[in-house]
């Protein structure tokens, strides 16, 4: 359930960013590598479905450590690209975001969960 939680959520902020992008025109590069939440959402709630009709963790795994990887990539685009307060909004934002695909992973790669699946097929 927490990768659908996960990948859910990915897609609402992320579609947020391609709204501001498109309409706003915020087109900074933070944003626009925000926008690639879009298919680790996807990925996300993929991997959540596989998983809950007896496949193994690999893909929830995978897609949560990339929305991982593009909060990363984005908090290390912001150190170079933004002014302290634009970089302490970015801040702020990857610090509330991260734990839960961080915890998405934890979780779907625990030893009692690749059993479970296993046990499922």
């Amino acid at each position: 359930m927490l990768g659908f939680v996960t990948g859910g959520l990915s897609a609402l902020v992320s579609l947020l960013f391609l709204l501001m992008a498109v309409i706003g025109g915020q087109d900074d590069p933070v944003s626009m590598l925000l926008i690639l939440g879009l298919p680790c959402a996807a990925g996300l709630i993929f991997g959540a479905a596989r998983l809950l009709s007896g496949d193994l963790p690999g893909p929830l795994f995978g897609w949560a450590i990339a929305a991982v990887g593009v909060l990363v990539v984005a908090a290390l685009v912001a150190l170079v690209a933004f002014d302290a307060a634009d970089l302490l909004a970015v801040a702020i934002f990857v610090v509330l975001a991260v734990p839960l695909p961080v915890l998405t992973a934890v979780f779907a790669w625990r030893p009692d969960t690749r059993d479970w699946a296993s046990e499922a097929r």
